[in-house]
């Protein structure tokens, strides 16, 4: 597969991302794979191997997992559609459980969330079918939800439950690791309006529940030093840090993955693409902007919006087409922003689009350049994953 290669001489994977292929079960994700994931291969690298960022909804799943002849066969039939395609896969994207195409996803794609066993078997059954998959020697990595969605009533209770059920996914790829060999890392996905949207959010969820709770647990259940025990957990959870997310939420990249080293939270593996920015909206060129962003309103997901203020306050909302209503009416403060950006992930390779749009892509140019780091300083992920071509 495709690797990059730091001065170091440490090997960065690169892959594609399927999550913009229709698959709803077994038999679509193989027509995906062996077709337009095929194409994509052929036209990007056809004398070599593709690295890919696999989604396996929940449907598929339930084919591929369990010791069953039928599970067996299906795995088998999987790899081989991808040795013939020339793909290989180090990674999978678990977030969406199922029905990421269906006509309305929004706030459905945080469920099921972290609360539900149903969320904290699917991201076991992954884990599973990935060390099956993955190349001898190779590390995996999945990413996940980030717990929650923010219109959904989260109590305390239920942020130690979330916790909790990290924990029992750390301690279950940790077997696996000493059944198998293979080393598997989950990745939270901070997301715009999800419970964990923010790196500082995605700080005091690990440091303050996760890492306390994965400490005590896993000594007490596998009797090891609580050193031993933090190990495990820091070796099988951190986050996966998305560049179009992070930069919605107008943080500052080299502040943002500073703050995760603090803490102690590893960066499993990055999704590359960037958002779209308006700026100075309130402006006769910034009028044309939104006029040009109307056509990037559509039903099926949420593309949530920030708007910066001048005195730092940001504002957000989770729907397009209300903010552009609000700015066309003057409701909010919405027009006093000198910048929008938009949760619609484009191509890393475009820096504007028609009607005065502009991507973040130097942003997204920053925050690699901080993930893989340099002369004096290792990188903070070996997983990268092109969300968007």
């Amino acid at each position: 597969m495709p690797l990059l290669t730091t001065p170091e001489g440490q090997r960065i994977a690169l892959g594609y991302s399927t999550n913009v292929h229709a698959v709803v079960d077994l038999a679509s994700l193989m027509a995906a794979i062996e077709g337009p994931v095929a194409a994509v291969r052929n036209a990007v690298i056809p004398d070599g191997e593709l690295g890919v960022g696999l989604w396996i909804p929940a449907a598929a799943l339930a084919d591929l997992r369990g010791d069953s002849a039928s599970a067996r066969a299906n795995r088998a039939s999987l790899r081989q559609a991808l040795e013939q395609s020339g793909l290989t896969v180090f990674t999978l994207n678990g977030f969406p459980y199922g029905g990421f195409h269906a006509d309305r996803v929004k706030e459905n794609v945080f469920r099921p969330t972290w609360l539900d066993p149903k969320r904290v078997d699917y991201t076991l059954g992954l884990g599973d079918v990935l060390a099956d998959l993955l190349p001898e020697g190779e590390h995996g990595s999945i990413s996940t939800s980030p717990c929650s969605f923010k219109g959904f009533e989260v109590t305390a209770n239920d942020r130690r439950d979330m916790a909790s059920n990290f924990i029992t996914v750390a301690r279950h790829f940790h077997d696996l690791h000493q059944r198998t060999g293979r080393m598997i890392s989950l990745g939270l996905e901070p997301e715009p309006l999800g419970m964990i949207e923010t790196t500082g959010e995605a700080t005091r969820f690990f440091g303050g529940l996760v890492f306390p709770e994965g400490r005590t647990r896993l000594a007490y259940e596998l009797g090891l030093p609580g050193a031993n025990a933090d190990l495990i957990c820091h070796e099988h959870l951190g986050i996966c840090f998305d560049t179009c997310h992070q930069a919605v939420e107008v943080e500052d990249p080299a502040t943002a993955l500073a703050s995760l080293d603090e803490a102690g939270v590893s960066v499993v593996k990055a999704q590359l693409s960037s958002a779209i920015e308006i700026v100075a909206p309130g402006s006769t060129a910034g009028a044309e902007a939104r006029e040009a962003l109307r056509r990037f309103d559509e039903p099926r997901w949420f593309h949530q919006v920030a708007a910066r203020l001048p005195d730092g306050e940001v504002l957000r909302h989770a729907e397009l087409g209300q903010v552009l209503d609000a700015a066309d009416s003057g409701e909010g403060r919405w027009l006093e922003a000198d910048t929008w950006r938009v949760h619609f992930h484009v191509p890393v390779q475009l820096s504007h689009l028609a009607g005065g749009l502009r991507t973040t892509r130097p942003w997204l140019e920053d925050a690699l350049g901080q993930l893989l780091g340099g002369p004096t300083s290792p990188p903070r992920t070996t997983h990268l994953e092109l969300e968007e071509l």
